[in-house]
C-alpha cells in the first residue's frame, strides 16, 4: 500500500487535560477534547455507562500521541471469509465460520438497519514467540524465514458486506536473527482500513500489561461518504492513556462505513511465498481473553458475546479459535496447546 500524500493528514491530537481534570464530572465535549470516552446515558446504556465510570474514577495520565505508519509486508487481501460463506450467512447465522485470518468472535445489532456506534475490550497484552515448528530442541531456528505477527484488536465492520473495518488494538510480532537471538516487540496501533494503518510511537505497551481499547464512530452531519472515529488506549498497568480521532471518507457509496457488525479478534497474517502458497505468519501468544466485551448501537441496544458468532482461523490446519466464556468473556486458544479441548473442537462439537 502506498502511503499518503499528505502523512496524517486524517489524523488529530486532544488537547493536554489540565492539572486537576475530573473526567467524571466533566461535559462530552470537554472529555472529547482530551481523548476521554464521553458519557453514555445511563438510562440507555447501563453497562456501558457502568464501565465509563469505572474507568474515568481512576487516575490517568495523558501521553500526547507521536504516530508512525505500519509497513505492510503480509498480504492483507485475504478476505475474512469466502464469498460462498458470506452469502450464506445472509440466511442463516447459526453456520459455522472459517477465516483464513481472523480468529474470535463477531456480532450484529439485535435490529435490521441499526448500526453499531461503540466497542470496547480489555485484555493483557501477551509476548510472541516463534510457532513450535521452528524449535530445534535447544533453540530457534536461525535466522526467522519471515517475521511473525499478529493483532489482537476490537473493530466495526469488514465482516458481511462492508468494504470497510474500523479498528485499534495491541500488536504482537518477533523474529530470530541469524546469531539466533529473539527479538520480540509489541505495540499499540489503529487503522480504518483501507487507509493506512499507524501506530503509537511513545505509547509504551509491554507484555503483561492490561490494556482497554475503545473506540467511538460518528457520522458526519454534511456528507454521506463521511464518518469520524476517536480512539482510545488506556494501558491499566501504567495508569497511563493516548487518544486520536480519524476521519474517513469512502471513495463511493459501496465503501461507506456500515456499522453492521462488532468484532473482538486475534488476527494471524499470511506470507506469500516465493512459488504462490501462502502461510501464516501467526506467532504463539498463548491464550488471549478479551473481558468486557461490549458494543453498543445508535439505536439504543447494548450487546456483548450473546448471540455472537465464534470464528475459527484455519490455513494449513486449525490456528486458532475463539470460545465464549460467559456472554462478556471470550477465549481465543491456539491450536497447538489446548490438549482436550482441541480434541473437543476437532470433533465438531
Amino acid at each position: 500500500m502506498a502511503l499518503p500524500a499528505k502523512p496524517f493528514q486524517n489524523l488529530h491530537i486532544p488537547s493536554v487535560p489540565p492539572k486537576g481534570f475530573d473526567p467524571l464530572n466533566a461535559s462530552n465535549e470537554a472529555l472529547a477534547r482530551y481523548g476521554l470516552p464521553t458519557q453514555p446515558e445511563k438510562a440507555n446504556y447501563p453497562r456501558q455507562h457502568a464501565q465509563w465510570e469505572k474507568l474515568m474514577s481512576r487516575p490517568l495520565t495523558f501521553i500526547s500521541p507521536e504516530f508512525d505508519f505500519i509497513e505492510r509486508n503480509v498480504d492483507r487481501t485475504e478476505p475474512v471469509i469466502s464469498p460462498e460463506t458470506r452469502l450464506t450467512l445472509q440466511h442463516y447465522w447459526g453456520r459455522p465460520v472459517t477465516s483464513r485470518i481472523w480468529s474470535g468472535a463477531v456480532n450484529t445489532p439485535f435490529r435490521c438497519g441499526d448500526k453499531f456506534k461503540y466497542i470496547s475490550a480489555t485484555w493483557a497484552v501477551p509476548k510472541a514467540y516463534p510457532p513450535n515448528s521452528q524449535w530445534t530442541g535447544t533453540g530457534w531456528k536461525s535466522p526467522s524465514p519471515y517475521q511473525y505477527s499478529c493483532g489482537i484488536w476490537i473493530g466495526i465492520d469488514g465482516f458481511h458486506s462492508s468494504h470497510d473495518v474500523l479498528q485499534a488494538g495491541t500488536g504482537q510480532r518477533c523474529h530470530v536473527t541469524k546469531d539466533g537471538q529473539l527479538i520480540q516487540e509489541t505495540l499499540a496501533w489503529f487503522e480504518w482500513y483501507p487507509q493506512q494503518a499507524y501506530f503509537f510511537k511513545n505509547f509504551v505497551v509491554e507484555s503483561g500489561d492490561e490494556v482497554v481499547v475503545i473506540i467511538q464512530h460518528t457520522p458526519s452531519k454534511t456528507n454521506s461518504l463521511a464518518s469520524k472515529a476517536s480512539l482510545t488506549f488506556i494501558n491499566e498497568s501504567k495508569c497511563t492513556y493516548t487518544a486520536t480521532s480519524m476521519d474517513y471518507t469512502a471513495t463511493s457509496v459501496d465503501k461507506v462505513f456500515k456499522g453492521d457488525t462488532a468484532e473482538w479478534i486475534v488476527e494471524g497474517h499470511i506470507h506469500t511465498n516465493k512459488n504462490g502458497s501462502k502461510e501464516s505468519t501467526m506467532p504463539y501468544i498463548g491464550t488471549t481473553f478479551m473481558n468486557d466485551c461490549l458494543a453498543t448501537t445508535e439505536g439504543g441496544d447494548e450487546r456483548n458475546l450473546g448471540g455472537a458468532k465464534m470464528i475459527d482461523l484455519i490455513l494449513g490446519g486449525l490456528k486458532s479459535f475463539g470460545v465464549k466464556e460467559n456472554d462478556n468473556l471470550l477465549g481465543v486458544y491456539p491450536r497447538w496447546r489446548v490438549g482436550n479441548l482441541l480434541e473437543i473442537k476437532e470433533a465438531g462439537v
